[in-house]
């Protein structure tokens, strides 16, 4: 226990308040609860890593689509119809 009123889990986790006890419990039950955790740890980081890779993964697509999509307008009529559309704006 901590100065502070906080408390390290047996993780080495530090919480506020006083953590429940487990006294009581079945010890089949804390077994399973000691062999889950870190599977369930380990899932949920691979669950992060996936969706940060795809999102990644995504924003890099659409990169590649802008600058494809920018130079083949370069040089198909884009600066042309930028210029008449610059003249032909303000002319009313």
């Amino acid at each position: 226990m901590h100065d502070d009123g906080m408390r390290t889990t047996e993780h080495g986790v530090a919480v506020a308040g006083d953590l429940p006890t487990h006294t009581g419990h079945n010890p089949h039950a804390a077994r399973v609860r000691h062999a889950v955790t870190p599977w369930l740890n380990g899932a949920d980081i691979l669950v992060y890593a996936l969706v940060g890779i795809v999102f990644l993964a995504g924003a890099l697509a659409m990169l590649g689509y802008t600058v494809v999509t920018f130079f083949q307008s370069v040089h198909g009529n884009f600066p042309r119809q930028l210029s008449r559309s610059s003249t032909t704006c303000c002319s009313s």
